[in-house]
């Protein structure tokens, strides 16, 4: 059995007893043998700055689902519980295997709530630090997050805050003999074309954030995502993002500085190195463009060698 004590791991946290949801003094939602909808509660997942997750059953299918409830304060609001919906519709235009799935969503009077598979793994975040990743790992984390973001952008959207925290690593290998990955939380995502007053299109987090994010002159667009995974690979590739500060540096750096060039903080091979640089570039339109022909390219780098980014064991291909 994997072990428990990384944030997202699929396991009960906190046992659940007692017949209502209560809202604590700290203003937390707490679960005692709650029913929500056709959902009973198991038990607590993880906290969020605006909802909880919790193990639940579904008594319709009989499977085991991650069940994220908005916090009643913030159900009280028409705009907060339509982005909080709107995930529900994003997801369940995508069927891919390197995307979260959702299963459903509802409202009642005073509980907004989203359904969505039960994910056994780790964030990416939890793996990575201040050693860097093997080559080989990072192109097969690359080419699976690609071939996710292309197929959310053939749907329609944006995913807008791509990063190591948004990644959850699998327990297991995938059919090749990788780690599977997903990427979750999509929150703020929002459709291309949206104009840059929208929330989606100035929310996310700023050592991802792509140029036009913060200059906020373009309409939303694929590219914003392509700049952030060009972010979470030269962290997994170097060890650090590329740029750190406080928020005006790294709004300058982000704008108007290039990065260190990743073969100069370590053994980087130059295929790797110029796809992460090509999806740096400043200018949205120099960015790759197609994801699934990047993704074929950072295959092509991760059949180098193993990928070892899955905790408490070595992954190999077979």
């Amino acid at each position: 059995m994997p072990p428990t004590a990384a944030p997202l791991v699929a396991s009960v946290t906190q046992p659940v007893v007692g017949p209502r949801l209560l809202c604590s003094s700290a203003g937390l939602m707490t679960t005692e043998h709650v029913m929500i909808d056709r959902f009973r509660i198991v038990g607590l997942l993880g906290r969020g700055g605006m909802s909880l997750v919790y193990v639940a059953d579904d008594l319709v299918s009989g499977a085991r689902v991650a069940l994220k409830v908005l916090h009643p304060d913030l159900a009280r609001s028409e705009s907060i519980v339509e982005r909080f919906l709107a995930e529900r519709d994003i997801l369940s235009s995508i069927d891919v295997p390197w995307i979260v799935r959702a299963i459903d969503a509802g409202v009642t009077d005073t509980l907004c709530w989203l359904a969505l598979e039960l994910l056994d793994g780790v964030p990416l975040s939890a793996l990575v630090g201040e050693r860097a990743t093997p080559p080989a790992a990072v192109a097969a984390t690359g080419a699976r997050l690609a071939r996710g973001l292309a197929a959310l952008h053939a749907a329609g959207y944006v995913h807008c805050d791509v990063k190591a925290d948004n990644v959850l690593v699998m327990y297991g290998a995938d059919t090749d003999g990788w780690p599977q990955v997903k990427l979750i939380d999509f929150g703020i995502a929002g459709r291309i074309g949206a104009e840059p007053t929208d929330h989606a299109f100035i929310s996310g987090t700023p050592a991802y954030m792509a140029p036009e994010r913060w200059t906020g002159d373009q309409r939303l667009a694929p590219a914003t995502d392509a700049y952030g995974l060009g972010c979470l690979l030269y962290e997994l590739a170097t060890g650090a993002p590329p740029f750190t500060g406080t928020l005006v540096e790294l709004a300058q750096a982000h704008c108007h500085h290039a990065p260190v060039k990743p073969s100069a903080l370590g053994p980087v091979p130059p295929a790797l190195e110029d796809i992460i640089l090509r999806l740096l570039a400043k200018d949205p339109a120099e960015r790759p463009s197609d994801l699934r022909a990047l993704a074929d390219q950072l295959d092509a780098v991760a059949a180098s060698g193993p990928l070892e980014i899955a905790p408490n064991r070595s992954m190999h291909r077979p």
